[in-house]
């Protein structure tokens, strides 16, 4: 068994460390299943981060959804360490926070509502508990009635962890093998 913190350090080297090859071709494929998932389940609206660089590049995933009317929220964290939630029409919304996260560019919060929440992640065990960077943001905001799915690498799966009285298990994580 493993801790987070363990598995945080591990899986955020190797992602630091991933060929920019790889990175690419698992990218796509990933991108790929999860438009298939956000077609199979016909959704109107889609709740997802804004992937960092060392993150899988969402982005096909998010232009997909704004070429099919699929309205984007996304997150912006406040200084509560909580998140507030705003649409997004387009990658020229953003801009990057003093973090260098991409957030939207002038907020209007909006109650959250989306058929689908992508969320980010390190590592996922065989139960959909997710290990994030350790700020708590979504554990704060997941609930466990709300449908949601991660994607990851290979090596982001099967590491076994406890998880913390106030995580909510991912309900569908869509990976590929090596």
């Amino acid at each position: 068994m493993y801790s987070k913190k363990e598995i945080r350090s591990q899986n955020l080297k190797q992602l630091l460390e991933l060929s920019l090859e790889i990175k690419k071709t698992w990218d796509k494929k990933l991108c790929s299943l999860a438009i298939s998932e956000i077609e199979n389940q016909k959704i109107k609206s889609l709740h997802s981060y804004v992937p960092m660089e060392h993150e899988i590049n969402i982005y096909p995933v998010l232009e997909y959804c704004w070429s099919q009317g699929i309205k984007v929220i996304t997150p912006k964290v406040e200084s509560n360490y909580k998140l507030s939630h705003h649409e997004v029409k387009s990658l020229s919304d953003l801009r990057p926070n003093k973090m260098g996260i991409l957030e939207v560019k002038k907020p209007k919060p909006i109650d959250i509502k989306a058929d689908l929440i992508l969320c980010p992640g390190l590592g996922f065990n065989k139960q959909g508990y997710r290990v994030g960077y350790g700020g708590g943001y979504y554990d704060r905001f997941l609930q466990p009635s709300l449908n949601t799915i991660a994607l990851a690498y290979p090596f982001m799966l099967s590491k076994s962890f406890s998880p913390d009285f106030h995580d909510v298990p991912i309900k569908k994580i869509i990976h590929i093998t090596d």
